[in-house]
């Protein structure tokens, strides 16, 4: 489960991907999102956990000035699971070029 502040920060950058202020990055062979901007970096990888057979998804947040780097984890048995998820897809189509 996702700390407060994070389910926060999270629903933010996917207000913010939606309105089109940011424009993430999108890797196929790694199931991985990823935007960066002058104060932070965020990456998002999904995999499915076979063993477990469930969808989890590792979020990596990197403050740039500092360095810092967190990792936060949440999967198919959490509530906050399908709010990454949608930011996960917002991202994704984000830099999409759809014919119309």
């Amino acid at each position: 489960m996702l700390p407060t502040n994070v389910r926060q920060f999270l629903s933010k950058l996917r207000e913010k991907t939606e309105s089109g202020e940011f424009k993430w990055n999108y890797d196929d062979m790694q199931s991985t999102v990823y935007v960066q901007v002058s104060e932070f970096q965020v990456t998002i990888r999904y995999r499915f956990n076979e063993n477990e057979e469930f969808g989890e998804f590792s979020i990596f947040y990197y403050e740039l000035p500092h360095g810092s780097e967190f990792r936060f984890y949440t999967n198919e048995q959490y509530n906050d699971y399908s709010l990454v998820r949608s930011l996960f897809d917002v991202a994704q189509a984000s830099s999409a070029k759809f014919p119309f």
